[in-house]
Protein backbone atom coordinates (compact mmCIF):
# COMPACT_ATOMS: atom_id res chain seq x y z
CA UNK A 1 0.00 0.00 0.00
CA UNK A 2 1.29 3.45 -0.91
CA UNK A 3 2.41 5.75 1.88
CA UNK A 4 2.17 9.52 1.47
CA UNK A 5 5.21 11.06 3.19
CA UNK A 6 5.52 14.58 4.57
CA UNK A 7 9.18 15.62 4.63
CA UNK A 8 11.00 18.14 6.77
CA UNK A 9 12.59 17.98 10.21
CA UNK A 10 10.31 14.98 10.60
CA UNK A 11 9.40 12.35 8.03
CA UNK A 12 5.72 11.49 8.54
CA UNK A 13 4.28 8.53 6.59
CA UNK A 14 0.53 8.04 6.23
CA UNK A 15 -1.25 5.21 4.38
CA UNK A 16 -4.67 6.51 3.24
CA UNK A 17 -5.78 3.02 2.17
CA UNK A 18 -5.31 1.80 5.74
CA UNK A 19 -7.93 4.08 7.28
CA UNK A 20 -5.48 7.01 7.05
CA UNK A 21 -3.15 5.28 9.53
CA UNK A 22 0.05 7.16 10.33
CA UNK A 23 2.70 4.45 10.22
CA UNK A 24 5.85 6.48 10.94
CA UNK A 25 7.02 9.71 12.56
CA UNK A 26 10.81 9.75 12.22
CA UNK A 27 13.11 12.43 13.58
CA UNK A 28 15.27 13.08 10.55
CA UNK A 29 18.42 14.36 12.31
CA UNK A 30 18.72 11.32 14.60
CA UNK A 31 16.75 8.70 12.66
CA UNK A 32 14.75 7.82 15.78
CA UNK A 33 11.18 6.62 15.26
CA UNK A 34 8.38 7.79 17.58
CA UNK A 35 5.57 5.39 16.69
CA UNK A 36 5.38 1.75 17.65
CA UNK A 37 6.07 -0.35 14.58
CA UNK A 38 5.22 -4.02 14.93
CA UNK A 39 8.11 -6.35 14.03
CA UNK A 40 7.53 -8.70 11.15
CA UNK A 41 4.97 -8.60 8.40
CA UNK A 42 1.92 -6.35 8.71
CA UNK A 43 -1.35 -8.26 8.14
CA UNK A 44 -3.00 -7.22 4.90
CA UNK A 45 -6.51 -8.30 5.87
CA UNK A 46 -8.09 -6.09 8.54
CA UNK A 47 -10.21 -8.63 10.39
CA UNK A 48 -9.44 -7.78 14.01
CA UNK A 49 -8.03 -4.55 15.38
CA UNK A 50 -5.58 -6.50 17.52
CA UNK A 51 -3.83 -7.54 14.33
CA UNK A 52 -3.78 -3.90 13.25
CA UNK A 53 -2.61 -2.28 16.51
CA UNK A 54 0.53 -0.41 15.50
CA UNK A 55 1.29 3.18 14.56
CA UNK A 56 -1.41 5.81 14.95
CA UNK A 57 -5.13 5.46 14.30
CA UNK A 58 -8.07 7.63 15.33
CA UNK A 59 -10.87 5.83 17.19
CA UNK A 60 -14.36 7.05 16.35
CA UNK A 61 -17.32 6.71 17.06
CA UNK A 62 -16.10 4.70 20.08
CA UNK A 63 -13.23 2.51 21.30
CA UNK A 64 -14.90 -0.56 22.79
CA UNK A 65 -17.27 -2.50 20.50
CA UNK A 66 -21.05 -2.22 20.96
CA UNK A 67 -22.88 -3.72 18.00
CA UNK A 68 -22.59 -2.91 14.29
CA UNK A 69 -22.67 0.87 14.75
CA UNK A 70 -19.73 0.80 17.18
CA UNK A 71 -17.07 -1.67 15.97
CA UNK A 72 -13.94 -2.46 17.97
CA UNK A 73 -11.67 0.60 18.08
CA UNK A 74 -14.05 2.50 15.86
CA UNK A 75 -15.07 2.47 12.23
CA UNK A 76 -12.20 4.35 10.61
CA UNK A 77 -9.40 1.78 10.50
CA UNK A 78 -11.36 -0.51 8.18
CA UNK A 79 -11.96 2.17 5.54
CA UNK A 80 -9.99 3.26 2.49
CA UNK A 81 -9.38 7.00 2.50
CA UNK A 82 -9.48 9.38 -0.45
CA UNK A 83 -6.62 11.86 -0.77
CA UNK A 84 -8.00 15.37 -1.26
CA UNK A 85 -4.72 17.30 -1.10
CA UNK A 86 -1.05 16.39 -0.82
CA UNK A 87 2.26 18.26 -0.77
CA UNK A 88 5.61 17.89 0.97
CA UNK A 89 4.18 19.49 4.11
CA UNK A 90 0.40 18.88 3.98
CA UNK A 91 -1.96 15.95 3.51
CA UNK A 92 -5.75 15.83 3.58
CA UNK A 93 -7.67 12.53 3.58
CA UNK A 94 -11.42 11.90 3.58
CA UNK A 95 -13.06 8.77 4.98
CA UNK A 96 -16.67 7.91 4.12
CA UNK A 97 -18.40 4.67 5.19
CA UNK A 98 -19.94 2.15 2.88
CA UNK A 99 -23.63 1.28 3.12
CA UNK A 100 -26.33 3.43 4.72
CA UNK A 101 -24.27 5.09 7.45
CA UNK A 102 -24.16 8.77 6.61
CA UNK A 103 -21.15 10.63 7.93
CA UNK A 104 -17.89 12.08 6.65
CA UNK A 105 -14.51 12.15 8.42
CA UNK A 106 -11.81 14.51 7.13
CA UNK A 107 -8.30 14.69 8.54
CA UNK A 108 -5.40 16.99 7.71
CA UNK A 109 -1.73 16.75 8.64
CA UNK A 110 0.48 19.87 8.41
CA UNK A 111 4.20 19.57 9.11
CA UNK A 112 5.83 22.60 10.76
CA UNK A 113 9.45 21.87 11.69
CA UNK A 114 9.44 19.16 14.36
CA UNK A 115 5.75 19.78 15.03
CA UNK A 116 2.81 18.11 13.31
CA UNK A 117 -0.48 20.01 13.40
CA UNK A 118 -3.53 17.80 12.88
CA UNK A 119 -7.08 18.86 12.06
CA UNK A 120 -10.18 16.66 12.32
CA UNK A 121 -13.65 17.39 10.96
CA UNK A 122 -16.56 14.99 11.55
CA UNK A 123 -19.89 15.56 9.81
CA UNK A 124 -23.20 13.85 10.52
CA UNK A 125 -24.90 13.70 7.12
CA UNK A 126 -27.94 11.82 8.38
CA UNK A 127 -31.30 12.96 9.77
CA UNK A 128 -30.71 11.29 13.15
CA UNK A 129 -28.49 12.23 16.10
CA UNK A 130 -25.16 10.38 16.21
CA UNK A 131 -23.91 9.61 19.75
CA UNK A 132 -20.15 9.28 19.37
CA UNK A 133 -16.79 10.21 20.81
CA UNK A 134 -13.27 10.54 19.44
CA UNK A 135 -10.10 9.09 20.98
CA UNK A 136 -6.49 9.38 19.85
CA UNK A 137 -4.85 5.96 19.45
CA UNK A 138 -1.21 6.78 18.72
CA UNK A 139 0.96 3.91 19.97
CA UNK A 140 4.50 5.13 20.62
CA UNK A 141 7.76 3.41 21.48
CA UNK A 142 8.44 2.14 24.99
CA UNK A 143 11.87 2.64 26.57
CA UNK A 144 12.96 1.60 30.07
CA UNK A 145 14.13 5.11 30.99
CA UNK A 146 11.20 7.10 29.60
CA UNK A 147 9.37 9.53 31.88
CA UNK A 148 5.74 10.64 31.64
CA UNK A 149 4.83 14.33 31.49
CA UNK A 150 1.37 14.85 32.94
CA UNK A 151 -1.08 17.71 32.34
CA UNK A 152 -0.56 20.45 34.93
CA UNK A 153 1.73 18.14 36.90
CA UNK A 154 -1.18 15.91 38.01
CA UNK A 155 -0.01 12.31 38.37
CA UNK A 156 -3.18 10.85 39.88
CA UNK A 157 -5.15 8.65 37.51
CA UNK A 158 -7.78 5.95 37.95
CA UNK A 159 -8.32 2.36 36.89
CA UNK A 160 -12.05 1.60 36.91
CA UNK A 161 -12.60 4.15 39.67
CA UNK A 162 -9.60 3.27 41.86
CA UNK A 163 -6.82 5.83 42.23
CA UNK A 164 -3.33 4.98 41.01
CA UNK A 165 -0.14 6.84 40.18
CA UNK A 166 1.00 5.02 37.04
CA UNK A 167 4.57 4.33 36.14
CA UNK A 168 5.62 4.88 32.55
CA UNK A 169 5.74 1.10 32.10
CA UNK A 170 3.87 -1.51 34.16
CA UNK A 171 5.71 -4.60 35.47
CA UNK A 172 7.03 -6.99 32.80
CA UNK A 173 4.39 -9.24 31.33
CA UNK A 174 1.49 -6.89 32.16
CA UNK A 175 -0.57 -4.15 30.55
CA UNK A 176 -2.64 -1.31 32.07
CA UNK A 177 -5.09 1.42 31.09
CA UNK A 178 -5.56 4.54 33.23
CA UNK A 179 -7.72 7.67 33.02
CA UNK A 180 -7.27 11.13 34.48
CA UNK A 181 -10.15 11.61 36.94
CA UNK A 182 -12.69 14.00 35.44
CA UNK A 183 -11.64 16.66 32.98
CA UNK A 184 -8.05 17.71 32.31
CA UNK A 185 -7.21 21.26 33.39
CA UNK A 186 -4.69 21.62 30.58
CA UNK A 187 -4.47 20.05 27.15
CA UNK A 188 -0.86 18.94 27.24
CA UNK A 189 1.12 15.82 28.08
CA UNK A 190 4.12 13.92 26.78
CA UNK A 191 6.99 11.52 27.30
CA UNK A 192 10.68 12.25 27.75
CA UNK A 193 13.20 9.78 26.29
CA UNK A 194 16.57 10.59 27.96
CA UNK A 195 18.52 7.83 26.22
CA UNK A 196 17.40 9.18 22.83
CA UNK A 197 17.76 12.85 23.69
CA UNK A 198 14.23 13.41 22.39
CA UNK A 199 10.84 14.35 23.79
CA UNK A 200 7.30 13.59 22.61
CA UNK A 201 4.73 16.30 23.27
CA UNK A 202 1.01 16.33 22.62
CA UNK A 203 -1.12 19.48 22.92
CA UNK A 204 -4.83 20.16 22.36
CA UNK A 205 -7.68 22.37 23.53
CA UNK A 206 -9.30 20.72 26.58
CA UNK A 207 -12.62 22.28 25.58
CA UNK A 208 -12.54 19.99 22.55
CA UNK A 209 -11.01 16.92 24.23
CA UNK A 210 -11.60 17.20 27.98
CA UNK A 211 -10.61 13.66 29.01
CA UNK A 212 -7.29 11.81 28.98
CA UNK A 213 -6.32 8.15 29.16
CA UNK A 214 -2.98 6.39 29.23
CA UNK A 215 -2.32 2.90 27.85
CA UNK A 216 0.84 0.88 28.47
CA UNK A 217 1.84 -2.68 27.67
CA UNK A 218 5.13 -4.15 28.80
CA UNK A 219 4.71 -7.49 27.11
CA UNK A 220 1.24 -8.01 28.61
CA UNK A 221 -0.62 -7.60 25.32
CA UNK A 222 0.54 -10.01 22.63
CA UNK A 223 4.08 -9.71 23.97
CA UNK A 224 4.31 -6.12 22.71
CA UNK A 225 5.84 -3.03 24.35
CA UNK A 226 4.19 0.30 23.59
CA UNK A 227 2.39 3.15 25.31
CA UNK A 228 -0.12 5.83 24.36
CA UNK A 229 -1.53 9.06 25.74
CA UNK A 230 -5.17 9.13 24.62
CA UNK A 231 -7.08 12.44 24.75
CA UNK A 232 -10.81 12.00 24.11
CA UNK A 233 -14.16 13.79 24.22
CA UNK A 234 -15.88 10.77 25.85
CA UNK A 235 -15.32 9.28 29.30
CA UNK A 236 -14.30 6.55 28.72
CA UNK A 237 -13.77 3.96 25.95
CA UNK A 238 -17.30 2.43 25.88
CA UNK A 239 -20.49 4.13 24.67
CA UNK A 240 -22.57 2.89 27.60
CA UNK A 241 -19.89 3.88 30.13
CA UNK A 242 -19.72 7.38 28.68
CA UNK A 243 -23.52 7.67 28.58
CA UNK A 244 -23.81 6.59 32.22
CA UNK A 245 -21.30 9.27 33.24
CA UNK A 246 -22.96 12.02 31.22
CA UNK A 247 -19.89 12.18 29.00
CA UNK A 248 -21.20 10.93 25.64
CA UNK A 249 -21.40 13.74 23.07
CA UNK A 250 -23.74 13.52 20.11
CA UNK A 251 -23.65 15.09 16.67
CA UNK A 252 -27.05 16.38 15.64
CA UNK A 253 -28.50 15.92 12.15
CA UNK A 254 -26.42 17.88 9.66
CA UNK A 255 -24.03 18.97 12.42
CA UNK A 256 -20.23 18.98 12.21
CA UNK A 257 -17.47 19.34 14.77
CA UNK A 258 -13.88 20.35 14.19
CA UNK A 259 -10.80 20.41 16.38
CA UNK A 260 -7.03 20.46 16.12
CA UNK A 261 -4.11 19.07 18.10
CA UNK A 262 -0.34 18.97 17.72
CA UNK A 263 2.33 16.32 18.09
CA UNK A 264 5.99 17.19 18.38
CA UNK A 265 9.05 14.90 18.32
CA UNK A 266 12.04 17.07 19.07
CA UNK A 267 15.26 17.39 21.04
CA UNK A 268 14.53 17.55 24.72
Amino acid sequence: MRAHVLRGDLDVAVVPAWGAKTVSIRHRATGHELLYRRPGRTPFRRREFGDWAFGWDDCWPSVDPAGPDYPDHGALWRLTGKVRAFSESTLEVELVPRGDRAWRYTKTWTLEGTRLRVGVRIENLSTEPLPSFWTLHALVRAEDDMALVFPAGDKRMTVYGQDFSPRALPPPGTASKFWLPGEAARGSCGIDYPSLGLAYRLTWDPKDLPYLGYWATNGGYRGERNVAWEPSDGYYDAVETARAQGALPALGPGQAKEFTFTISWAAG
